[in-house]
């Protein structure tokens, strides 16, 4: 995945992952936050494990709005600077 850290090869099944800011506790995100990972991927980020063990909250947040962004502009068919 674009702007993934190194976290190993890719495993399993594709999934959403609804990386965005939750409306409420217990609520996931909206679906046009979710983010597109491998099984592995995202056990890693749920889990802070792999490339994402020891990565603060705000770390965890500026990645996760940044990889929101560009996937929002593709689904939208925008040109994404590389």
């Amino acid at each position: 995945m674009r702007g993934m850290p190194s976290a190993g090869a890719c495993a399993g099944a594709m999934e959403a992952n609804h990386a965005g800011r939750r409306p409420g506790t217990s609520m996931k995100a909206a679906d046009d936050t979710a983010l597109p990972k491998c099984h592995r991927h995202h056990v890693q980020w749920t889990e802070h494990l792999g490339a994402f063990r020891g990565w603060d909250k705000e770390q965890r947040r500026t990645w996760a709005d940044g990889l929101i962004e560009i996937t929002r502009a593709l689904y939208d068919g925008e040109r994404v600077a590389s």
